[in-house]
């Protein structure tokens, strides 16, 4: 079984293994897994870990979210983890037993 969780001192971790995020992967993730089920568009992702304002925002928020996904899916091509919800944005949906896991193992 696959689980995602965070060490507070290093990073994320990822199937017991820390597993290496640029600033950006992470906040991206940081900010998806901090609201389960919440829905975030692009600009709302960029706004909130790039802190700027640009027209450049689609492009750098899938490319991060790809870059997320080659690191914590099991498929990239049909993730578990990091929802897209066409034309409207991303998700992060852990599965139950994730979240079971982490109340557990804080």
């Amino acid at each position: 079984m696959n689980s995602y969780g965070k060490n507070r001192d290093r990073g994320p971790i990822y199937n017991g293994s820390e597993i290496y995020m640029s600033r950006y992967e992470y906040g991206v993730l940081s900010l998806l897994a901090r609201h389960p089920g919440k829905l975030f568009t692009k600009e709302q992702i960029f706004e909130a870990v790039w802190h700027k304002d640009s027209d450049s925002y689609l492009r750098a928020v899938s490319s991060t979210i790809g870059r997320i996904r080659q690191k914590i899916e099991d498929d990239k091509d049909h993730p578990q983890y990091i929802r897209t919800v066409s034309n409207r944005g991303y998700q992060f949906m852990p599965r139950p037993e994730d979240i079971t896991h982490s109340i557990r193992n804080p």
